[in-house]
């Protein structure tokens, strides 16, 4: 069951040999999960991964053709069930946005206000930018 990726326009069509989806409905496991993972993740490599330990929401966005604008938010619903006395989320420390786009002119963090520019480094094929500890979260300007 090795899946293919073909180009249409401006992305990409993943094609099984049989109905994975179908066959997780039938039968949904943790493990069935882990194997469609790990089959499809040779296929897609996105423009954007956010890499953080405790998970973030993302929103990323196109401001005119340069610039990208990704919003992290760290509020989710396991902060107030792990405690319902806290008044925020935990802070999240050692994020890093790995960019598979052309080498980012710089990255800034923009919360609460315009901060300096952040480090990018190149690894391998793609460039990573290391956040500043978030505790509601961050928005990044990439130009």
């Amino acid at each position: 069951m090795k899946p293919s990726a073909t180009r249409l326009g401006d992305g990409e069509i993943i094609q099984f040999a049989a109905d994975i989806g179908g066959i997780y409905r039938g039968t949904p496991s943790k493990e069935l999960l882990e194997k469609m993972g790990r089959l499809i993740k040779p296929l897609v490599k996105p423009e954007i991964e956010i890499v953080c330990e405790k998970g973030l929401h993302a929103g990323i966005f196109k401001r005119g053709k340069k610039e990208t604008v990704i919003a992290l938010q760290c509020a989710d619903t396991a902060w107030a069930a792990e405690d319902p006395e806290a008044l925020r989320p935990a802070t999240r420390w050692g994020a890093k946005i790995i960019w598979r786009g052309g080498k980012p002119i710089s990255a800034r963090a923009m919360l609460p206000d315009a901060g300096p520019e952040l480090p990018v480094k190149r690894q391998g094929k793609a460039w990573v930018v290391e956040l500043p500890p978030m505790t509601w979260g961050q928005v990044i300007i990439i130009p």
